[in-house]
């Protein structure tokens, strides 16, 4: 099991990737709370609570800055 706390900093900002069917669906978020087992995440658009963890859907959380602004 890997130890999120470094990977994650709170007040990081991160992006929320979901792939949906036949479409990719990107949220913005901040990270609340980082935790050895866990990431907590506000990501406005869906909840203030997102808990994220390794072999759930951590897999789905980026750090902001892997992506450029088109």
């Amino acid at each position: 099991m890997a130890n999120l706390t470094h990977l994650f900093k709170i007040g990081e900002n991160i992006k929320y990737v979901v792939n949906d069917f036949d479409e990719k669906k990107i949220y913005d978020g901040t990270v609340k709370e980082v935790a050895a087992d866990h990431v907590l995440v506000d990501i406005p658009e869906i909840s203030d609570h997102m808990w994220f963890e390794e072999g759930m859907n951590l897999d789905m959380l980026y750090p902001a800055y892997n992506f450029t602004e088109k």
